[in-house]
């Protein structure tokens, strides 16, 4: 049990390191195929709540409003930076089959999720090598 033990948390790794490595191609796939138009940031909203560890947590909440094919809509950015404000026209991408969902993500996000995600695996893997070759 206990040998077992010692490649659980490696095994997480690997597996986060290419969740993250998906993410950046997802990403990068929305940018290639959804189309992009501006929209108008609406209202910027900032929580803060009291997580069930006690943890602070702060939420910036990003709603913008945008007209495609006639019919408006209010929604909230998804990958919107903090630095927005009311009033702000930014560049995003929408989901034709889902107008509703709009991202202001960049290839640069894309790339920086593929990077960690490379990163964490890569050490990941080492790290299971070390342990393969001290363990004989």
């Amino acid at each position: 049990m206990n040998r077992i033990m010692k490649y659980i948390a490696p095994i997480i790794g690997v597996v986060g390191g290419i969740i993250f490595i998906f993410m950046g191609f997802r990403i990068l796939k929305e940018i290639k195929s959804f189309p992009q138009i501006e929209v108008v940031v609406d209202e910027v909203s900032h929580d803060s709540h009291i997580d069930t560890d006690g943890t602070v947590v702060n939420e910036t909440n990003v709603f913008v409003t945008y007209t495609i094919d006639g019919e408006s809509y209010r929604e909230v950015l998804q990958s919107a930076s903090g630095k927005l404000k009311k009033g702000d026209t930014v560049k995003v991408y929408y989901d034709p089959d889902d107008p509703t969902y709009v991202s202001a993500a960049t290839k640069g996000s894309a790339y920086i999720c593929m990077g960690v995600g490379a990163l964490f695996a890569i050490l990941t893997v080492f790290s299971v090598v070390r342990l393969v070759i001290k363990g004989r």
